[in-house]
């Protein structure tokens, strides 16, 4: 399919990525350099529900075998904290993190967060050494699934009986207070990098340049605030011209699909996905007027 968001789009961006000389990075390999290279890309993939899951070990497979290692993080939720996964993947050669929501599941006590953020990552540690963290973005508590139109009615449900089921808080706050230098972890994906003079590009809500539908995905930084990106193929012609040195990607993996009724089945739900964040992120603005 000669489409967007395909796996074949994918391997495009990566093999351009090879091409224009480039060096790749994972997170840990980007913190890890003693000396930045001129023209560099990290690539990192965030695995957030069970179709990520799925898509997770065809992504590191292509990347596999084009020689590139990326970054995968991972949630704990029992959706996708899927051992043998995770250890495949591992096993490419690719690094894995841990995605981190423990602010969200506490409901704020920082305190409480902390301690459970040391047990996920001591779980975490059983597997695979984890030397990098990113915040999860997503506006839902636990185990609960948008990545399926049954799942989504499941929320709908659950919001009309007003079960407390949102996650508004931003993990990464936990830093505020405590230090993750101190666990082993040499950086955290949103905190660690300067998105002043590294652009950040992810295609979050299936949207590569349009933040409207975005609750927490957002870079600190204004490296590509004029930067427009309304499709992977202009993200590729960016990359070919080399209009922009130092880059970070993030996708997930479901967004990228290897069939039509795959990708058509996958639009929809997307479309319904972001329209149903677009009013949580009303709703929230709302909340915050009265609240002034």
């Amino acid at each position: 399919m000669n489409l967007d968001f395909t796996l074949t789009k994918y391997k495009e961006l990566c093999e351009t990525i090879l091409d224009s000389g480039y060096s790749i990075y994972s997170l840990k390999a980007y913190f890890s350099l003693q000396n930045e290279t001129e023209k560099f890309v990290i690539i990192r993939h965030d695995i957030d529900d069970e179709i990520d899951l799925i898509n997770s070990l065809k992504i590191a497979e292509i990347e596999s075998d084009l020689g590139i290692k990326a970054t995968y993080y991972f949630r704990t939720t029992n959706r996708v904290f899927k051992k043998d996964v995770i250890k495949k993947i591992a096993e490419m050669g690719h690094e894995i993190g841990y995605h981190y929501e423990t602010l969200g599941k506490t409901d704020g006590d920082i305190d409480l967060a902390f301690k459970l953020f040391i047990d996920e990552l001591e779980n975490f540690r059983t597997l695979c050494p984890i030397k990098t963290i990113a915040q999860h973005g997503g506006p839902l508590k636990g185990d609960q699934s948008a990545a399926s139109f049954s799942g989504l009615f499941n929320i709908i449900i659950n919001l009309m009986f007003k079960t407390k089921n949102l996650d508004s808080w931003l993990s990464k706050d936990i830093w505020k207070q405590y230090n993750f230098a101190d666990l082993g972890i040499l950086g955290e994906a949103y905190l660690s990098i300067d998105y002043n003079k590294i652009a950040y590009f992810t295609d979050t809500n299936r949207i590569w340049n349009d933040p409207k539908y975005r609750m927490k995905d957002f870079a600190e930084g204004k490296s590509n605030i004029n930067i427009v990106i309304n499709c992977t193929d202009d993200l590729i012609k960016i990359i070919k011209n080399k209009s922009v040195n130092k880059i970070v990607i993030t996708t997930h993996p479901s967004n990228w699909k290897s069939n039509l009724a795959q990708w058509v089945s996958w639009l929809v739900l997307q479309k319904i996905r972001n329209y149903g964040k677009k009013i949580l992120i009303m709703s929230n603005k709302s909340k915050s007027v009265k609240g002034s």
